[in-house]
């Protein structure tokens, strides 16, 4: 058996949007980016606390190194940072607060749960490879899985799998809607634990707290199984001799080639090609205006542009760094903020030169999430009456979000689109 997968879940959304970047990928080597590290250190949170039955206050103030291979641990005293091969990320406030959130939806389940498991899918992969070469076993991780008994709770009634997929980001919001991810490790499990259950049912679940967005997609088995041959026989695309390249959001936004996608940039260039008319070749329009239409068109590609633009200066970054030519460019060590390295002797210092203690430490109050940790449950709803959570700013979405439409236009002038502002809340 093979110890690496080819294709790997979390992969099939570019693959079978874009069947042509699979094997150009492979060719990449691998990467890690500082916020896909920061999302290893808070899933490993997360599994240590489903595991162990414990909540995440527990290890507030932590520090979880993550290294290139994504291998979590706990740094201390005696196994201190090495910031050589690792990234350290505190259990902050936002990340005790987001993670507790995922653990409660995965532990207030029915059923038999499995976290952070290993599953097969090799059923919805291409038979064999680039070489006529039959594949090795395709395997997964996925985060947390439950598998309930037709009728062991009232919500229940029928056997049903339920797949969470923690999604610890803010920049891009997921969907359980024909999510390829969640359902190939919903097509493993059912592959693995059906004889045992006889399930009728599956929901996959999204989990991303730090957006406030915990998303659903309810199906039967059947049209998880139809969503799966979808899967696969796209995915079949990549050991064909001319596979098809498709730019989009999701198929290029963690593709490791999209610095350098001739794809890509003709789909950008083609956003703004001159629409003219085919029968006299003058043009529909004002030239010097954009139509409805095409102020649409060119919002609907931003997301593109910034992803090609990001990618581009990531790869002139690479090259610079390691000591390559890359035009008239080069690296320099960026403004930066003096930090103490002797905060108590600084404090005491201060202190002597007659500066009170307030002023030298300013004390914060607790936010109202933080303060409820340290109440019971029972006790929440009293404490509820000293905040509020006040309207969040207006941002566009697509209209299949489920929230209601955004109706004091009365105040939009008051905002300034160009702080925060943001298509994914």
């Amino acid at each position: 058996m093979g110890t690496h997968s080819r294709f790997s879940p979390s992969a099939s959304e570019r693959e079978t949007i874009c069947p042509g970047s699979f094997l150009l990928n492979e060719m990449e080597p691998d990467r890690q980016s500082l916020d896909a590290a920061h999302g290893t250190a808070a899933h490993h949170l997360g599994e240590l606390c489903l595991k162990a039955e414990q909540d995440t206050e527990m290890y507030a103030g932590c520090t979880i190194a993550v290294d290139a291979k994504g291998e979590c641990r706990f740094v201390h005293a005696l196994a201190p940072l090495n910031e050589e091969v690792e990234h350290g990320f505190e259990v902050d406030d936002e990340m005790v607060v987001a993670v507790q959130e995922y653990v409660d939806r995965c532990r207030i389940l029915p059923g038999e749960h499995f976290v952070e498991v290993r599953v097969e899918h090799t059923d919805w992969c291409p038979e064999r490879d680039e070489f006529g070469m039959e594949l090795d076993p395709q395997f997964g991780t996925s985060d947390h899985i439950a598998c309930i008994q037709a009728g062991e709770h009232p919500d229940y009634p029928e056997a049903t799998l339920v797949v969470t997929d923690l999604k610890y980001g803010k920049g891009v919001q997921v969907f359980a809607e024909r999510n390829k991810q969640g359902a190939k490790y919903a097509l493993g499990t059912w592959k693995e634990y059906n004889w045992q259950y006889n399930f009728k049912r599956v929901i996959i679940r999204i989990a991303q707290p730090r957006l406030d967005h915990f998303d659903e997609w309810d199906i039967s088995v059947e049209e998880l199984l139809a969503f799966g041959e979808e899967i696969k026989e796209r995915l079949k695309l990549v050991f064909a001799p001319d596979p098809p390249f498709q730019a989009s959001e999701k198929g290029c936004k963690f593709c490791k080639v999209a610095y350098k996608c001739n794809a890509l940039q003709v789909h950008l260039r083609n956003i703004y090609a001159m629409q003219f008319d085919e029968l006299t070749g003058e043009p529909q329009h004002d030239p010097r205006l954009l139509t409805d239409d095409e102020i649409m068109q060119a919002y609907s590609a931003i997301p593109l542009f910034q992803i090609a633009g990001d990618a581009i200066e990531a790869e002139v970054f690479r090259r610079l760094a390691r000591g390559e030519k890359a035009g008239r460019k080069k690296l320099v060590a960026a403004h930066s903020h003096r930090a103490w390295v002797d905060e108590v002797g600084a404090k005491q210092y201060m202190r002597s030169q007659g500066i009170d203690d307030y002023k030298i430490v300013p004390r914060v109050m607790l936010s109202p999430a933080q303060a409820e940790k340290l109440l019971p449950s029972s006790l929440h709803q009293e404490l509820a009456r000293f905040y509020t959570k006040p309207p969040g700013k207006p941002c566009i979405v697509d209209e299949s979000d489920p929230r209601p439409a955004y109706r004091n236009t009365a105040i939009l002038d008051a905002f300034d689109f160009d702080d925060g502002f943001d298509d994914n809340p």
